[in-house]
């Protein structure tokens, strides 16, 4: 067997691990609260690491994520 078809081989092989690992682990979009959940002003706040090059962009949408969630976020931004 050559080298090339062991590397693929190998290569298949963890690919399809790595598949059956990542369909085990849990699914946070599907445990997400319903939209109107109010505790989530409790939880800290989102960190966001964001190009000072979006920051008018951003800031509309923390604003709106804001007001529809309740929930603080904080943007850092950076080059």
């Amino acid at each position: 067997m050559s080298r090339i078809a062991v590397v693929v081989a190998g290569s298949l092989v963890l690919m399809a691990v790595l598949i059956v690992l990542l369909r085990r682990s849990t699914d946070p979009v599907t445990q997400a609260k319903p939209i109107g959940d109010t505790s989530s002003a409790t939880k800290p706040p989102l960190m966001i690491f964001c190009a000072a090059s979006n920051r008018a962009v951003m800031e509309k949408t923390v604003q709106d994520y804001a007001s529809e969630f309740g929930r603080q976020v904080d943007i850092q931004f950076g080059p």
